[in-house]
């Protein structure tokens, strides 16, 4: 019997293990800006895309999402459905170009749309304040690993 509950106890461990990995499942990479290094999830699918972070309760510390497109240009984005505040910083290609820092939640009537000054084909979306904690500014470098 002591047999049984130990297979039973090493089964159950290990279906934990799985459902603890399947939470990250989306976790596909990461960015590094000079040397702060952010795990992100890649939205390069137009309903990725066009869900983004929206409705989700929050943003583990260092990590993101990183928002892929084929050629630069000036994508909009919004605060929809958003229940944290964040920083969205615009990169092209390996440098960051633009910062819009602490967007706040807004209620529905009230989402304004959020264009880079340059263009730019990658978009991290991080937790709010996480730009000036850790000092990036436009010109910064950038390092992504996908």
């Amino acid at each position: 019997m002591e047999r049984f509950y130990s297979v039973i106890f090493i089964i159950v461990l290990a279906a934990a293990g799985f459902l603890k990995v399947g939470q990250y499942a989306e976790e596909h990479g990461s960015v590094i800006i000079d040397d702060v290094k952010v795990k992100v999830e890649i939205a390069d699918e137009p309903t990725e895309m066009a869900k983004g972070l929206s409705n989700r309760k929050n943003l583990d510390e260092n990590h993101g999402m990183l928002f892929v497109f084929a050629t630069p240009g000036q994508p909009a984005f919004w605060m929809k459905d958003m229940n944290f505040s964040i920083d969205i910083i615009w990169i092209k290609n390996d440098v960051v170009v633009d910062i819009a820092p602490n967007l706040p939640v807004v209620a529905a009537e009230f989402l304004s749309t959020y264009t880079p000054k340059e263009p730019a084909n990658y978009v991290l979306e991080v937790n709010a304040g996480f730009a000036k904690e850790h000092g990036i500014k436009v010109g910064d470098g950038v390092d992504i690993k996908i």
